[in-house]
């Protein structure tokens, strides 16, 4: 099950599940099958780096190692600064409300770089109080979708 993040705005809280946005879903995609010359499929693998090594798909994962080498697991990892400092973890988003008091320009919202694209999923209708903020303070089109018309 998905987990939802709570949000308050002027003392109402409403929940929305994230639903990650892919290329694929905006854009579309094109598979290309590329066959060899016995008309097999042909698969993606890795050359390792001694040049002779094919490693297929599946074949390579991620791991954590300390400064020995040792393998180690994710919880006893430790967040770090750029200068090496040890550095604090900050509560997850999913462990309270988020609070929405602060508006910004659209050029203060543009100028931030995306690596990733969610859509919120509300069950239901938002708040009134938030749904006239937005149609006042939004010069950004929005589209609010209801679960059953999301794709």
């Amino acid at each position: 099950m998905a987990r939802h993040l709570t949000f308050e705005h002027a003392g109402n809280e409403f929940e929305a599940e994230l639903a990650k946005v892919s290329r694929e879903h905006l854009y579309g995609s094109v598979r290309i099958l590329t066959r060899d010359v016995n008309d097999g499929r042909c698969t993606t693998a890795t050359l390792a780096s001694d040049g002779r090594t094919l490693i297929p798909k599946g074949g390579t994962a991620l791991g954590y190692v300390n400064t020995e080498g040792d393998w180690i697991t994710r919880d006893e990892l430790q967040p770090m600064s750029l200068a090496g400092e040890p550095l604090s973890e900050v509560p997850s988003s999913f462990d309270a409300p988020i609070v929405l008091d602060e508006t910004v320009d659209e050029t203060t919202l543009l100028d931030h770089s995306v690596r990733l694209c969610y859509r919120l999923v509300v069950d239901g209708e938002l708040p009134a109080l938030f749904r006239k903020a937005l149609d006042k303070e939004s010069t950004l089109a929005l589209h609010w979708v209801t679960p059953s018309q999301a794709v």
